[in-house]
């Protein structure tokens, strides 16, 4: 998986003591963190942005207000529209243990989720219907599981090849119906990208750098 927007969460040195860190005046003469990072940083990864926290537990992971991915991909002879119609059935907070690796060596057991919305939307503002058009799955929420969002995508490639019917989401997120996950491959990683992620507050960033690289942590 790429990431536009990544967020980790570590330790660092400042130029200040801990009870004047936060302060505006501290902020404003804080250590470059984004140039110190990426002058080591290899030339695909940059940092864009920082952002102080005085919770010693803060977790860029566990704290994060939501994430949205996005799987890029070709229309090709896809039936968009019926795609879309699946997407229809993720929202909302469902069971997607049929939609997901089992992760239970890692002390997941619990496959609800809570999807605040799928779509399917053109890359380009102005796309038409072109087989060369290039598309993008949207899916956001507070948390995903593992390889959830390349199961969904390879269900919706089924159903916009024709070979599954739109309700096949339905039927795979009634667990009680369908215990068992079915047997299919995972979609390809390549195209997916880990796109946002929204946190309580901004970050701060470094102009020059948020010019050639892109989005900062933003509130929800």
């Amino acid at each position: 998986v790429s990431a536009f927007h990544q967020v980790v969460s570590l330790d660092v040195r400042s130029k200040f003591p801990p009870e004047s860190q936060l302060s505006p005046e501290s902020l404003q003469n804080e250590l470059n963190y984004c140039q110190l990072l990426n002058r080591v940083l290899p030339a695909e990864i940059r940092c864009v942005a920082w952002m102080p926290t005085s919770n010693p537990n803060y977790s860029a992971r566990f704290d994060c207000r939501s994430r949205t991915y996005r799987y890029f991909f070709p229309r090709g002879s896809l039936d968009v529209e019926a795609m879309r119609k699946g997407c229809e059935f993720l929202v909302g907070s469902h069971d997607f243990r049929n939609l997901c690796k089992m992760d239970v060596g890692n002390g997941v057991v619990t496959f609800q989720r809570n999807v605040h919305y799928a779509v399917i939307r053109d890359s380009l503002k102005d796309g038409g219907e072109s087989s060369y058009d290039m598309l993008y799955f949207e899916l956001r929420g507070k948390a995903f599981l593992w390889h959830q969002v390349r199961c969904i995508m390879a269900i919706l490639i089924l159903v916009g090849q024709g070979r599954e019917d739109p309700t096949v989401i339905r039927e795979l997120l009634d667990v009680e119906k369908n215990p068992r996950k079915p047997q299919y491959s995972l979609a390809n990683d390549v195209p997916l990208n880990l796109y946002e992620c929204f946190y309580k507050n901004k970050g701060s960033f470094d102009p020059k750098v948020f010019d050639k690289n892109g989005p900062v942590p933003e509130e929800d």
